[in-house]
């Protein structure tokens, strides 16, 4: 029974047994969202409860998984309290590296706004309906990626094994997207996955990363207009598609590249000044070890 205790907290087990309990949570909502007609309308209620539902079940099979929750403190799990204004600067960060991105394909003549996609008194009530739709999302899939994978990798492996092995999952699961490429899944394992995880690794908790997350995928699919479906503006983007992503939307083409490659290596430059850096371990210990960030 000792040793059958102590298979069942290596990170290795406890990763894989999060991903089929989430898993199976995310069909389930899938499943519901169908029921409640979600799709008729992304950023009505029955979206939000079922994206909340999905959401809010993530963290607690988290804690789940962690065979310390007898004793679990909050920040432990990446959600510390006192560091939540950062949820609001990652979202600044977030928003500002993609509309950066969108001003330079501007002034390129690569991107062109033509028009309102929405008007009139329902433009206020969309953007909120938006920013909590994604911040949902950004909360299920940084829980599950961030808080889950890296951490029980970085337990295992180290920081930079985990930061390498993580990126690159987060890559294919972006893969799943409209019109997305070996390119496309590869540029965004290098503009979201390694910036996500640099975003835990500098802070210690998931709010700068859940932010960033949030920020980005509310002007890339929600404003700029990129993608079927309903946006702010109504755009049309030319130009060459390694610089602007071409239909892969601007997160994959190298303008955002550029950008989020020099945010990711301040994040990966402060993670190692502030010696939150793990080291390699090559052996798997006993739950999800986190540092103690004062």
């Amino acid at each position: 029974m000792p040793t059958l205790r102590r298979v069942l907290a290596l990170p290795p087990f406890r990763i894989v047994l999060a991903f089929v309990v989430v898993g199976a949570v995310y069909l389930l909502g899938g499943a519901a969202a169908i029921a409640l007609g979600a799709a008729a309308d992304p950023y009505g209620w029955a979206a939000q409860i079922t994206r909340a539902f999905v959401a809010t079940t993530t963290v607690a099979v988290l804690l789940l998984v962690d065979p310390r929750v007898e004793r679990l403190r909050v920040k432990d799990l990446g959600f510390e309290p006192r560091s939540l204004p950062q949820l609001a600067g990652g979202f600044i960060v977030g928003f500002a590296m993609v509309s950066v991105t969108l001003a330079i394909e501007v002034l390129r003549s690569w991107y062109a706004v033509t028009g309102l996609g929405v008007v009139g008194s329902r433009l206020p009530i969309l953007l909120g309906s938006m920013a909590l739709a994604f911040l949902l999302a950004a909360v299920f899939q940084e829980a599950l990626f961030r808080g889950v994978l890296f951490r029980g990798l970085e337990s295992w492996l180290g920081s930079w094994p985990a930061l390498v092995i993580t990126s690159l999952l987060f890559g294919l699961v972006q893969a799943g997207q409209p019109h997305a490429t070996l390119v496309s899944t590869l540029a965004a394992a290098i503009g979201g996955g390694a910036l996500l995880s640099a975003a835990y690794m500098a802070t210690r908790n998931l709010w700068l990363a859940i932010g960033i997350h949030a920020g980005t995928d509310v002007v890339i699919v929600g404003i700029s207009g990129f993608f079927p479906g309903v946006h702010i503006f109504n755009s049309i983007g030319r130009g060459p598609a390694l610089w602007t992503g071409g239909t892969f939307g601007p997160e994959f083409g190298a303008i955002f590249l550029i950008i989020s490659g020099l945010v990711t290596t301040l994040l990966l430059v402060d993670a190692v000044r502030r010696g939150y850096v793990v080291p390699f371990r090559g052996r798997a210990v006993s739950g999800f070890e986190t540092l103690e960030v004062s």
